[in-house]
Formats: C-alpha cells, sequence, structure tokens
C-alpha cells in the first residue's frame, strides 16, 4: 500500500481526473516503463483494432420475454 500512497500523492485513491487511472511520480514512472518494455518484449499489441461487424449475427428469436410471460 506503500507504493500505491506514492504514486496517488499520499492517498490510497486519487479521484481526480487524468492521473485517476494514471498515477504521478518515480514510482509510477518505472512501472510505467516496466509495462511498455514487457509489452514490446512479449509483442503485445497495445494499438486498437477495428471489430468485424459482419461476424455479428443476432439471435434468431428474443428469448428474454420467456423469463416474464
Amino acid at each position: 500500500m506503500s507504493h500505491v500512497r506514492a504514486m496517488r500523492n499520499g492517498r490510497e485513491n486519487d479521484p481526480d481526473y487524468g492521473t485517476r487511472m494514471r498515477g504521478t511520480g518515480a514510482y509510477a514512472d518505472m512501472m510505467r516503463a516496466r509495462f511498455e518494455a514487457a509489452c514490446k518484449r512479449y509483442g503485445l499489441q497495445r494499438d486498437r483494432f477495428a471489430l468485424r461487424r459482419d461476424l455479428f449475427r443476432p439471435p434468431a428469436k428474443a428469448r428474454q420475454g420467456e423469463l416474464f410471460g
């Protein structure tokens, strides 16, 4: 928990917009660098990709109504 507080200016939770899911400080920078190095080492792609909507097919029959009818 001490590392979490170090990344969040002494607090266990940081609700501030922009730093809430990232953290700040030297420890947060080191964790970010380690994560990016691991992604590069293992070939993990961080870019978004387009979803193929042509593969989606809606259900043949809506069955949720059977629960309430």
